[in-house]
């Protein structure tokens, strides 16, 4: 048997691990959308039972600390996150548009925007942002504080003659496309160019 590794098998092994690194990033995804809705359901019956029953704070202290005594291997349920889980909910709940899209961001970047950004639709580049081009919390702070929302409006108006040479050379890519890597590549570009737009 020979021990050389043909190039066949090489590219296997590639698609292989590509196959698993997906998979893992789509089980990540769908229980980030689980729990995004898991804290929406939580701020929302919060506010809920305050109306109803003119509940105050102390109600948001109380379910904290009850909480973490029902699970306590949960990080999630201090009471600082109950309450962002409450501000969460009122923030969003009159924005139909942003609702599904803050399901597509982890936790800790929607309370980043939430803090950070006020604006309905800059909230709304962020977010987009982050889950397009995969952000991490330090990028997507980054961006933040570098303005990179009023900084993609001014651009916005000067990037044809950019789209234009990005259209071409995605066109020549396409031709000579020879692998997965070469499309996922061409897709984000593509993502990136209708951020532009």
């Amino acid at each position: 048997m020979k021990n050389v590794i043909s190039k066949e098998y090489l590219n296997f092994l590639n698609e292989i691990k590509t196959r698993i690194v997906t998979a893992r990033i789509q089980a990540i995804r769908s229980v980030n959308k689980k729990l995004i809705k898991l804290y929406w359901d939580i701020g929302k019956t919060i506010v809920e039972r305050q109306n109803k029953y003119n509940w105050g704070d102390n109600i948001v202290e109380a379910l904290a600390r009850d909480l973490r005594e029902a699970f306590p291997e949960s990080l999630g349920f201090s009471e600082r996150n109950v309450w962002n889980m409450r501000r969460f909910y009122e923030e969003y709940k009159d924005k139909q548009f942003l609702q599904q899209l803050v399901a597509e961001i982890p936790w800790g970047h929607n309370l980043l925007i939430m803090e950070k950004v006020t604006d309905v639709k800059e909230r709304e580049y962020y977010i987009r942002s982050s889950r397009d081009f995969g952000w991490s919390r330090n990028v997507l702070l980054n961006q933040i504080k570098a303005g990179a929302y009023a900084l993609s409006l001014k651009q916005k108006i000067h990037n044809f003659p950019i789209l234009a040479f990005v259209s071409t050379l995605l066109t020549q890519i396409g031709k000579r496309r020879k692998n997965n890597m070469t499309d996922a590549l061409v897709s984000k570009v593509r993502l990136f160019c209708n951020v532009l737009r």
